[in-house]
């Protein structure tokens, strides 16, 4: 990607294109694109996926709301695997992939991800997940990704009948990777045990 900062690497992978028809300029800008409906009864997709292999910027942005009991539509879920609840979302996170390796530069990040009402169940897990409600925070400061934080001010979750409250914050992300936070509930470990031999 460096190649192409300045004009003459520019000209050269277009020349390189030119006389070989190899190099940066046979990759497309997305070389996979899929345009879906988080509810079937929708007249017209409202999510949007672009995967893109190699790219000199982040630009990523999640808006809008998502039923998760849709998502078994478009993604293959696990046989015995059930899963409902409401993700909301309005976050992004923009700046330059050697901004983000140098830690200079330009970066941002900001937004959140509700989840509410989670309820799954799997043949994985000892008990079902039940009233889920998690709301995650993102914020950066000063323009550096390893300014960011990620932080859940307020979580809950049972296990089956274990009902679980907890906070959680996530700092420094991209080098010393600073985790906090509470946990106040019970754990039944009798439900564990056909997962977890204890002993």
């Amino acid at each position: 990607i460096e190649v192409l900062r300045p004009w003459h690497g520019k000209l050269r992978v277009g020349l390189r294109y030119l006389a070989r028809r190899d190099g940066a300029m046979t990759i497309p800008a997305a070389q996979i694109g899929a345009f879906v409906k988080s509810d079937p009864a929708l007249d017209r997709p409202d999510i949007q996926f672009h995967c893109l292999p190699v790219t000199g910027d982040l630009d990523a942005a999640a808006k809008g709301r998502l039923d998760l009991a849709n998502v078994g539509r478009f993604v293959r879920l696990n046989q015995g695997t059930s899963l409902s609840g409401l993700v909301a979302a309005d976050a992004y996170a923009k700046g330059s992939l050697a901004a983000i390796e140098s830690q200079a530069g330009n970066f941002s990040a900001g937004g959140f991800f509700d989840l509410r009402n989670l309820q799954y169940a799997s043949p994985s897990l000892p008990q079902p997940l039940k009233n889920g409600n998690i709301r995650l925070q993102v914020t950066n400061t000063g323009g550096i990704a390893d300014n960011t934080t990620i932080s859940v001010p307020a979580g809950h979750i049972e296990l089956g009948p274990d009902p679980v409250d907890f906070t959680l914050e996530l700092s420094k992300p991209m080098s010393l990777v600073a985790f906090k936070g509470t946990a106040k509930g019970h754990l039944t470990l009798e439900h564990l045990k056909p997962f977890l031999p204890l002993e």
